[in-house]
């Protein structure tokens, strides 16, 4: 008696472990309809998965329910969907187009900026990060800066235009980095924030050189003035066989809106 109630429960336990554990079976093809052998199909949110056959039949089976499949192929687009009474999974080629982000890259790029037609100087830097859907860069931009004797005031630069010395000389660097993202294959859209410093030299009648640093009313006046504070910027990359091309403009200061144009030509990983 005993040795059959044992038997018994054993049957039970295994009727009711079979009874809960999920089957589903289906196929994998491309979009030609001819079927994908060895694609890896996973139950979406489990460790469980199975491999299709050279027919690109599948069967997977899960102690866990389920919902969804996740099946990858190499050389195709990953692809994610409900499972039903036989599910069908047709995978795509991957293009320039809809490439899927499948793990995180990195990329480097040389930069340039433009500052406008009174800058006598044009900043080169570098930018790198590191992106998936979501990410992030840095990006440093200098200019050799000009040596000057001391700061001038706004008398000094009424001076020399009075005085016809209309000579100067500029320099800049900023520091700026922010979030990245993805926004469709192959766009990235890269919004950032960070330091900048405009420095103009006004050249005097003995050879030297004056730092301006007032703000006088005319706009021409204006952006021969130096600056240190805050900059931001915005940036849209575009990706094509690893070679990547950015173009942007950062704000570099907000009291006047001054902007500049940047263009960034690199390589992601």
């Amino acid at each position: 008696m005993k040795r059959f109630f044992t038997i018994f429960l054993a049957f039970l336990l295994a009727s009711v472990s079979l009874q809960a554990q999920q089957v589903t079976t289906g196929v994998v093809t491309d979009k030609a309809g001819n079927p994908i052998s060895g694609a890896r199909v996973e139950a979406k949110g489990t460790t469980y998965f199975t491999t299709t056959g050279i027919d690109g039949r599948f069967s997977l089976e899960s102690p866990v329910p389920f919902q969804k499949v996740k099946v990858s192929s190499p050389g195709k687009n990953p692809k994610t969907q409900y499972v039903s009474a036989n599910t069908v999974v047709q995978l795509s080629d991957p293009t320039w187009l809809n490439s899927q982000a499948t793990s995180y890259r990195w990329f480097v790029s040389p930069q340039v900026t433009f500052l406008g037609p009174d800058a006598k100087d044009v900043p080169f830097g570098l930018m790198a990060g590191v992106v998936k859907h979501f990410g992030a860069y840095g990006k440093f931009m200098y200019s050799g800066m000009p040596s000057t004797i001391e700061s001038a005031d706004r008398h000094d630069l009424v001076w020399n235009r009075y005085n016809f010395i209309d000579d100067y000389k500029t320099g800049f660097m900023s520091v700026t980095g922010g979030p990245v993202v993805r926004l469709a294959a192959p766009a990235y859209l890269m919004l950032g924030a960070g330091y900048a410093r405009r420095k103009v030299a006004l050249a005097l009648s003995n050879g030297s050189y004056l730092e301006a640093t007032s703000v006088n009313n005319s706009k021409d006046e204006e952006i021969k003035t130096s600056f240190s504070g805050f900059a931001a910027e915005a940036m849209l990359m575009v990706e094509y066989k690893h070679f990547t091309i950015n173009v942007g403009s950062t704000m570099w200061s907000t009291d006047n809106s001054y902007f500049s144009f940047n263009l960034g030509v690199g390589y992601m990983f």
